[in-house]
């Protein structure tokens, strides 16, 4: 009864109004007016890099051969389900996808549901016969998360040699000439190792990709309470997720207060090279919130968080979760995910969330305002 409600209205509206106005709209009256464009799927657990801010590996190396990697059949039903929901773009992640041999037939299957398919990697595995099988398949953008391209730091970030970046960026660079209409893009997590380093950053991999390569940047995230990431798990997953977890050190990441001012004039610089052209695609609005996020973890009063309308997340046990950094709010086992979608548990998370009664954010894919043009794109399509 909900949907048909809901898709009555959005037929209504959508030929007036935007994706993004229709989803404020939405957040207004705290019931979801049109379906969530996208979607993160976390087809794995397993990792081959060691990043200091993540320990996911951690995890992934205590696993039994099967577990935590998300079945074909399952995933199948899955795309099924996104489609029925009204979902048009999936994001593959992990752990890192690479580590899935089977990883272009997961995109062939989001492709046969008509999902739009992207992979965010660490680019351990990523060569250029990989990168161009992926592209044969049907992947519509690949990621690559670089931080640095310092070898030393690269190697403290990442806990893995730099020759894997440097093979990674020369795979996406070679990807983007074979494959014009598949998007290549570097994703930049900052931290206190590369403050001061950004712009040569940007400038370097600009040079590099000849603009076939875009870049974003994101703040480093402290980790949510422990209560939060290990709400739905087993005892036995709890216990491995609870090792891992103790061996975040986030002091290490943050960079000292001293420092902030050198840092705001380098956003002022980032915002410079976007006006002449450079390939950096956050706003300028997202990149004045970074230092006030990453030196007090403190969003602007006036920050509305769109995220339990937009997108959804489905972790690699089939739990559905509004964003990343909160617990589950229905499980796949149990319940349809159109269902979950228009539970009253999820009405109710989704006003907490609009009061940012949560542990607070900028993750790109909810909170960064330009890619709603890209969601207005595949919504009018």
């Amino acid at each position: 009864m909900k949907k048909s409600f809901a898709h009555f209205i959005e037929t209504g509206l959508r030929n007036f109004l935007s994706y993004r106005r229709l989803v404020e709209v939405s957040n207004k009256l705290n019931f979801p007016l049109v379906s969530p464009l996208t979607s993160s799927i976390q087809i794995t657990l397993r990792c081959n890099s060691r990043c200091s801010y993540c320990n996911i590996w951690k995890l992934g190396e205590n696993l039994r051969e099967n577990c935590g990697v998300m079945p074909l059949d399952a995933l199948d039903k899955i795309f099924s389900s996104l489609r029925k929901l009204g979902v048009k773009a999936t994001s593959l992640t992990g752990g890192e996808p690479l580590t899935r041999k089977d990883l272009k037939d997961v995109i062939y299957s989001a492709d046969h549901y008509g999902l739009s398919a992207d992979i965010c990697t660490n680019g351990v595995s990523l060569t250029k016969d990989r990168a161009l099988e992926l592209a044969k398949a049907g992947v519509q953008c690949i990621i690559l998360s670089l931080d640095t391209l310092d070898p030393e730091i690269y190697q403290k970030l990442r806990g893995v040699p730099f020759k894997f970046a440097k093979r990674a960026l020369t795979s996406l660079f070679y990807m983007a000439n074979e494959y014009p209409s598949v998007h290549a893009t570097v994703n930049c997590v900052i931290t206190r190792y590369n403050i001061g380093t950004l712009v040569r950053f940007v400038s370097q991999v600009s040079e590099y990709g000849k603009e076939k390569i875009s870049i974003i940047l994101q703040p480093y995230h402290r980790p949510p309470p422990f209560s939060e990431i290990s709400r739905g798990l087993n005892p036995e997953m709890t216990k491995k997720v609870c090792a891992c977890y103790r061996d975040i050190l986030p002091k290490e990441l943050i960079p000292d207060h001293e420092c902030k001012s050198i840092f705001e004039k380098e956003i002022q610089e980032l915002i410079r090279l976007k006006e002449r052209g450079f390939p950096l695609k956050n706003s300028e609005s997202y990149l004045r919130m970074i230092p006030d996020f990453l030196f007090n973890n403190r969003l602007p009063q006036s920050f509305n968080c769109l995220a339990g309308y937009s997108g959804l997340v489905i972790r690699y046990d089939l739990k559905v979760l509004p964003c990343w950094r909160l617990s589950p709010i229905g499980d796949l086992h149990e319940e349809d995910l159109t269902d979950i979608w228009f539970s009253g548990r999820y009405t109710e998370r989704r006003k907490n969330m609009k009061r940012l009664r949560c542990h607070g954010c900028m993750l790109l894919c909810h909170n960064e305002t330009s890619f709603y043009e890209f969601y207005n794109l595949i919504y009018k399509s």
